[in-house]
């Protein structure tokens, strides 16, 4: 089903493997192409399992004016507009409760935020990086002595990749809250709301531009995107997407992320 011009459409983005190549770049025709849809009235959601500071070069590179998704949908900011931001935060004992069920040993590290600071369990620099620690204040060591009591992001590192499923097996404690993994392969894991999601803000922004589901476009590349692409009524798996993922049978993008597939898959949906 192609999609028109003369009519608005909200597409969005998740970043990581999606609008971003391998090299954390927005490829230039992509870039362009975007810039047009702009023009022509079509609303630009960057929606990202990062921290909103990790995500708003991106938005300002693209000249956005909309609002920017951020931890899947629990943090959603209105860079243009004050006062408009939304956050769903998460209580200190919910999380000392989750750590409290594995034994010593299980975790390599930590990762809590609030409004002013990023808590780690210790410093490391590879882990550090996916949480884009510049231009926060930054404190290390022990959970239950540094935390305050609300909170809005909890991930974790495990130190073997065999604790997996251990730790889905186990699970969070809490009836409102699952755990998911960054990857089939990945030892980075995080607690998440049941109803929260990239979907329930995209939603919500979709009611406030009135824009119907059946003028939603999303494309991802991982778990986290699921209920975005079920979500939007023109969904794309990307092509460099995990096998895992491909079969579910979506929509692929005509290419991959390193290979202008955003650009050219919408090029195809409009034109």
């Amino acid at each position: 089903m192609k999609c028109h011009l003369h009519e608005s459409h909200i597409i969005a983005f998740d970043l990581d493997g999606t609008l971003l190549d391998s090299q954390k770049r927005i490829m230039p025709e992509t870039k362009a192409y975007l810039k047009f849809l702009q023009e022509r009235g079509q609303h630009i959601i960057l929606a990202s399992g990062r921290p909103p500071r990790g995500v708003i070069d991106y938005y300002e590179e693209l000249g956005l004016d909309t609002p920017l998704i951020g931890y899947n949908g629990a943090y959603v900011i209105y860079p243009k507009e004050r006062g408009k931001d939304k956050r769903m935060v998460e209580k200190k004992d919910w999380i000392l409760s989750f750590i409290s069920r594995f034994k010593e040993g299980t975790f390599a590290n930590l990762f809590a935020q609030d409004d002013d600071s990023i808590y780690y369990l210790r410093h490391e620099e590879g882990f550090e990086k996916c949480f884009h620690s510049k231009d926060i204040l930054v404190q290390y060591g022990d959970f239950a002595t540094l935390l305050q009591e609300e909170l809005y992001a909890f991930c974790f590192e495990l130190n073997s990749l065999d604790q997996q499923k251990e730790v889905i097996k186990i699970g969070t404690g809490n009836e409102r809250m699952g755990i998911r993994f960054w990857g089939e392969d990945s030892t980075i894991g995080e607690m998440y709301y049941y109803d929260i999601s990239k979907a329930t803000a995209l939603e919500e922004i979709a009611k406030e531009y009135q824009i119907p589901r059946e003028r939603v476009i999303a494309f991802g590349d991982g778990s986290n995107d699921l209920e975005m692409l079920s979500f939007a009524s023109h969904s794309f798996l990307m092509k460099n997407a995990p096998s895992n993922l491909k079969e579910l049978s979506l929509p692929l993008t005509l290419d991959d992320n390193d290979h202008e597939g955003i650009y050219l898959t919408l090029k195809e949906l409009f034109e």
